[in-house]
């Protein structure tokens, strides 16, 4: 609680994207156990009944916690909107320099096609860049107001403060539209910055919230320099993202146990591939079968011992449903985001009983191996060059050594052989890389209690 007013207490609406509470749940907690009322909205149109079991489990646990659908903008001013917003991002990655050319042509995918070709033509882009169509483009954020269902709607509520997220993704989802509402109402507003690409890799913010909420320094620069977001209005909490990795560091299973559980032997070692979304890589189950060979043909027979257990990315696991190796386990065979309990532990228990995480492309769950201490492999290839090494953050794990990373599967297996004999020269980088881009501000509280903090301070008018 606010030292200072520690007896207040605020109503807070959280206006979600997606209901499922992943990201979100410690920071709903902490609040509710410091006595606020807390309310939920989410845009249906993004959340599907399993989304909803998270949220409907923390609402059992703390009946505090009410949430609903969040209303609408339909009509012509959606459609108008929805083709301002999205050229803005676009635009946003014609005028920033040192961004991936991925990204930006992956955007200018998203556009219409009428668009698309109209930006083919010559100077098209650099017109796009001028200020004046910048201005233009904004402006009609401004002349279209918000919508009175939502604004209605927030008056029912009469929150002290709007915790809205994530704003920065495709489409214009409920989350900124009552955001924009929240602004013109003059009701305080504040914003977590939902992953660690969201500055560099997603949309333009379209509605500056009063307070943005960084996990670290570097994401703070990216607010600056990639969404033009004022230096002043932005603070370091950490990422409320692993908040359950800080909290989960013991496994659930013995070895024997887990191995029984999912037909691998238990006395043979286990790495784990953590597999990337489709936008990352479209297939990886070639990198699995180059790998699996490496270690057979090693000569080593401790290597060639090693069971490999894949953990598809949820929207991209059906890449590896030829995969029949022996020494190959799919877990889970349907991936999906942690949406409970069981599904956090068993990821928790797979990294854990592993010796190493290796990602072949790139993906946030590399992020937790490092937190669960395991060393992590990158595999560095052309083919997802894009992807992976021109993108900022990844750079930033390479940047600060917490990766191997490897060109070749000859250098793959140099470096594994090493693990598997207790050489770790990266270990003291890995834990660096936690204290200085997951928890800057001390490992003893979750991130997600420095921003209940904040979201105090913004209600409280301070």
């Amino acid at each position: 609680m606010l030292q200072n007013d520690v007896s207040k207490m605020f109503t807070i609406l959280f206006v979600l994207r997606d209901a499922e509470p992943f990201h979100y749940k410690h920071i709903l907690l902490a609040l509710t156990r410091r006595g606020h009322r807390i309310r939920v909205v989410y845009d249906e149109r993004w959340t599907g009944e399993e989304n909803l079991l998270g949220l409907k489990a923390c609402t059992r646990e703390y009946t505090e916690i009410k949430y609903e659908a969040a209303r609408q903008r339909i009509g012509i001013t959606r459609t108008v909107l929805f083709y301002v917003r999205e050229l803005l991002s676009f635009r946003r990655y014609v005028i920033v320099e040192g961004q991936s050319s991925y990204y930006k042509d992956r955007w200018r995918g998203y556009l219409p096609k009428t668009m698309q070709k109209i930006l083919s033509l010559p100077g098209a882009e650099w017109l796009l860049g001028t200020s004046l169509v910048g201005i233009l483009l904004a402006s009609v954020e401004k002349i279209i107001p918000p919508v009175c269902a939502i604004r209605d709607h927030i008056r029912v509520y009469n929150p002290d403060v709007i915790f809205a997220s994530p704003l920065d993704l495709r489409f214009s989802s409920a989350e900124v539209e009552y955001l924009k509402a929240a602004v013109r109402m003059k009701i305080p507003s504040i914003s977590s910055i939902l992953t660690w690409d969201n500055m560099t890799t997603k949309a333009l913010l379209r509605i500056f919230p009063d307070r943005l909420l960084a996990w670290n320094e570097v994401q703070k620069e990216e607010a600056i320099r990639f969404q033009f977001y004022p230096a002043e209005r932005i603070r370091i909490t950490g990422a409320t993202l692993f908040d359950d990795w800080i909290l989960h560091l013991a496994p659930s299973t013995t070895r024997a146990e887990f191995c029984h559980m999912h037909n691998l032997r238990s006395e043979d070692p286990i790495v784990l591939y953590l597999g990337s979304s489709a936008h990352m890589a479209t297939n990886e189950s070639w990198v699995i079968r180059e790998l699996r060979k490496a270690l057979d043909r090693s000569g080593d027979r401790e290597l060639a011992r090693i069971q490999i257990i894949i953990r598809p990315h949820p929207g991209n696991n059906h890449i590896f449903d030829e995969m029949t190796n022996a020494n190959v386990a799919i877990i889970p065979k349907i991936g999906r985001l942690r949406i409970t309990e069981e599904e956090l532990t068993l990821f928790y228990d797979t990294v854990y009983h592993s010796v190493a995480a290796i990602e072949g492309a790139n993906t946030t769950a590399i992020i937790e191996s490092i937190i669960a201490e395991k060393p992590a492999i990158a595999f560095i290839n052309e083919e997802y060059k894009k992807t992976q090494m021109e993108t900022k953050h990844f750079n930033q794990l390479v940047n600060e050594g917490a990766l191997y990373c490897v060109h070749s599967s000859d250098e793959f297996i140099r470096v594994l052989g090493g693990i598997m004999k207790g050489q770790d020269e990266k270990k003291e980088k890995r834990s660096a890389f936690v204290k200085k881009y997951i928890r800057p501000l001390g490992m003893e509280r979750l991130a997600a209690e420095h921003i209940a903090d904040e979201i105090e301070i913004i209600a409280s008018g301070k």
